[in-house]
């Protein structure tokens, strides 16, 4: 079965780079699709085989509301660095939550805050992003590093998890497209 988890935040904070990451790293036969931005990479999942689609958010998918509604996780990444990517993470659950498949309430979100190996003064401390997390749809939290690895493999377990256990929420626990379900009802 597909689980399709969406990878959304600014522009910068390493969401093509954590996704690679991962799938580069845990997947032989990952594979990666450049006009849909989509990854997919086998998982297994307590004894169980699951094909976890991961697209990247972007202007073009904004527009294109049908694959919101398939979403069984949605993934918030923001530059541990970059407080404004910080700042704008509420924007983009909402703008999510607005589009997404109407029970898309009951489903987690991921939060990422990425860049953790660089060695700079950080503009988002793991304290206040832990507190922002728990205000915002109690979403789940790891610190990541894409170019050393740090957490991702963990991250994207966590991920998939969570797709797994929305699945029931979706139209009788499938995923389907948007537009299919449109044309069945004209």
């Amino acid at each position: 079965m597909n689980l399709l988890a969406f990878v959304i935040g600014d522009k910068g904070v390493g969401k093509s780079s954590l996704v690679t990451k991962f799938a580069d790293d845990n997947s032989p036969r990952a594979t990666y699709d450049r006009i849909s931005l989509e990854h997919k990479i086998e998982i297994d999942i307590d004894g169980r085989k699951w094909m976890l689609k991961i697209i990247r958010g972007n202007k073009t998918w904004n527009c294109n509301n049908k694959y919101y509604y398939q979403v069984a996780c949605c993934v918030l990444v923001y530059d541990v660095y970059n407080r404004t990517s910080f700042d704008n993470l509420t924007k983009h659950i909402d703008d999510f939550v607005a589009l997404a498949h109407p029970k898309a309430y009951k489903f987690k979100f991921v939060v990422l805050g990425n860049k953790i190996d660089m060695r700079r003064e950080r503009a988002v401390h793991k304290e206040e992003a832990l507190q922002w997390c728990y205000h915002n749809r109690d979403a789940l939290y790891f610190e990541t590093s894409a170019i050393e690895g740090d957490n991702v493999a963990a991250a994207f377990d966590q991920i998939a998890r969570c797709a797994t256990d929305y699945i029931p929420h979706l139209v009788g626990g499938q995923l389907y497209n948007l537009q299919d379900i449109v044309d069945q009802h004209n």
